[in-house]
């Protein structure tokens, strides 16, 4: 060994791994004199002989940096090769084709890409090293048609702009155009038992509170500002929607306010605008609902669902 004890000492001081102290260790050993015996030397680091002679072999290769160098196995052939594994990554980025178990993404190799594979190897592929995971969907509403949706998002820019330049040439132009968007949804209480486990033949018996009591939130959202008018009402229908409307071309009265609404009945076409509020509606070609619901332990008061 070309490296004195000195120098030897010194690197193992700085050795930042544990392995790397331990080859150091070995060569620091062998440079005593005398010099212990392999076997000796094996113990005192707690390795096999035969390991400790494969990092003196290393070392008369490659001197210190070669001894530590570690080799990996190269590992097995990948039951699903590379291919196989960019073509599912593109399938998984798709919005409306989602998985709904890891056994579906198993049976999508075997009758799509022919990739025959044990369940385990397709769940460690698609949890980890492709990142996707079960999650819950995002309700979208069957009978909507995707042509108009995106049709209607390519003419209402157009139909803004001609708005704006109507305004301008009428002498309108310093009351600015806002597109809110408007909805209702409803808050209440309802009693959500679920299943409970007991004894084989016991019939389990879940408190359940009778009494429905409910109240609804009317919303409009502003989506380039994220400014929001909300009011509560009793009921979803066309008196409150009247009122509703009211107090919004109050709350706005130095702007066009234009109203983006589903294809609910009690909606524009059954309300009166006030001719001096300027409030505008568009109807979107397809309508969903929103529906939120809330579990607790003890069931609350309605009027902490309001608070």
């Amino acid at each position: 060994m070309k490296e004195g004890l000195s120098e030897l000492s010194e690197q193992l001081r700085q050795a930042e791994t544990p392995s790397a102290k331990e080859r150091l260790q070995v060569l620091y050993w062998l440079k005593q004199d005398p010099a212990p015996s392999i076997s000796a030397i094996a113990k005192g680091v707690g390795k096999h002989r035969n390991t400790v002679q494969t990092w003196l072999s290393n070392y008369r290769e490659g001197g210190v940096e070669g001894m530590f160098k570690i080799k990996k196995s190269p590992g097995g052939v990948r039951v699903i090769p590379q291919w196989a594994e960019t073509a599912l990554g593109r399938r998984l980025q798709e919005l409306n084709h989602g998985f709904s178990s890891y056994g579906k993404v198993q049976q999508w190799l075997a009758e799509t890409l022919g990739i025959e594979a044990e369940y385990h190897a397709v769940y460690q592929m698609t949890r980890y090293r492709l990142k996707a995971k079960l999650k819950v969907a995002r309700p979208q509403n069957c009978k909507q048609d995707s042509v108009q949706r995106e049709a209607f998002k390519q003419t209402i820019a157009d139909a803004l702009n001609l708005l704006s330049q109507y305004t301008h040439r009428v002498g309108q132009h310093e009351r600015p155009i806002r597109y809110f968007a408007q909805d209702e949804i409803r808050f209440g209480l309802h009693t959500f038992i679920g299943r409970l486990i007991t004894a084989c033949g016991v019939k389990p018996i879940g408190q359940w509170q009778w009494l429905f009591k409910a109240f609804w939130l009317y919303g409009a959202v502003e989506s380039a500002t994220g400014e929001s008018f909300f009011l509560q009402f009793s009921h979803v229908d066309t008196v409150c929607y009247q009122w509703f409307l009211d107090e919004f071309s109050q709350a706005y009265p130095h702007s066009l306010n234009i109203l983006q609404v589903d294809n609910g009945r009690f909606h524009p076409s059954f309300v009166t605008l006030a001719r001096e509020f300027k409030v505008r509606t568009v109807k979107p070609l397809a309508g969903e609902g929103l529906e939120l619901f809330g579990t607790y332990s003890s069931s609350p008061s309605i009027d902490e669902v309001h608070a």
